[in-house]
């Protein structure tokens, strides 16, 4: 969450071995039951919020068929296996070079043994990338980014130390934050050769560098990339002061990351051990 994903989606979705469905975050391991993430309710929202942000002039083809794909796969009532797989269904005529489908979601970095069995009954091989980012400016990230995409982004500038603190104990805001338990859990339930791990500061200061990377993790041909799209800020949130109170907590955090990815064997970036805000 907030550290890279979106971009990494845009320059990998002209890569010819890999297919995306036109949603790029599905979550069904995470909620294979369409409890909460995969419920039609929420994936009624995110349809509608796609629509809201259509502008007329790029009503096109791609863009019709995508709109068809949400009607007749994403928003299906039943969500299971062959939902799941449908998808995905287009790959065949779209983009027969494809070796890989991508799913792009935060919440698998929580999945435990079940959940990775369940990724495996569907999955002829399993490729994971994670990606990292500064604990503390990630966090601070999200908090913005979470204000703004609730429609409350003006509460930002009034935010009291209660909410700032309440965020930062959240049980799922932690969990996210908790880059050594997420890597601990993969390595458990993933082979070493499954898992890549990636720096979102990579990705900012390398980022040919840090796609070639990722082509070799997943063992496809490099691609030529639009170049002049790796500078591109994607999904900026409002820039502003920190809060002495979230600056204290995160760092907290930040601290305790680095201390734990270096006992995992992890060389972190150097901006990593520069404490928030200095």
């Amino acid at each position: 969450m907030k550290a890279g994903t979106t971009w990494l989606h845009q320059n990998l979705a002209g890569h010819p071995a890999i297919y995306f469905s036109p949603e790029k975050e599905i979550h069904y391991f995470a909620d294979p039951a369409a409890q909460s993430y995969m419920s039609l309710s929420h994936r009624t929202d995110r349809y509608q919020r796609v629509v809201r942000n259509l502008k007329p002039e790029r009503l096109n083809a791609h863009v019709q068929r995508n709109l068809a794909w949400y009607a007749s796969h994403y928003l299906a009532p039943t969500v299971d296996d062959k939902w799941y797989t449908d998808l995905f269904a287009a790959r065949s005529t779209i983009k027969p070079s494809a070796r890989y489908v991508a799913d792009f979601s935060n919440l698998y970095m929580t999945l435990d043994g079940a959940g990775w069995s369940h990724v495996r009954s569907l999955a002829k091989t399993v490729r994971a990338i994670y990606t990292m980012r500064h604990p503390a400016k990630r966090l601070w990230s999200q908090l913005k980014f979470s204000y703004e995409f609730a429609g409350r982004g003006d509460e930002l500038h009034t935010i009291d130390e209660d909410a700032l603190t309440s965020f930062l104990k959240d049980e799922g805001n932690r969990q996210h934050a908790d880059y050594a338990g997420a890597i601990t859990r993969l390595r458990t339930h993933l082979a070493p050769e499954e898992i890549g791990f990636f720096f979102f500061e990579d990705v900012r200061e390398k980022p040919l560098d840090t796609l070639r990377a990722i082509e070799t993790f997943l063992d496809i041909k490099a691609h030529a990339y639009r170049e002049d799209r790796f500078g591109k800020t994607v999904n900026p949130s409002t820039s502003m002061a920190v809060p002495p109170a979230f600056a204290e907590g995160a760092e907290t955090i930040r601290a305790d990351q680095v201390t734990k990815l270096t006992k995992l064997g992890f060389t972190v970036p150097d901006s990593w051990h520069t404490p928030f805000l200095k």
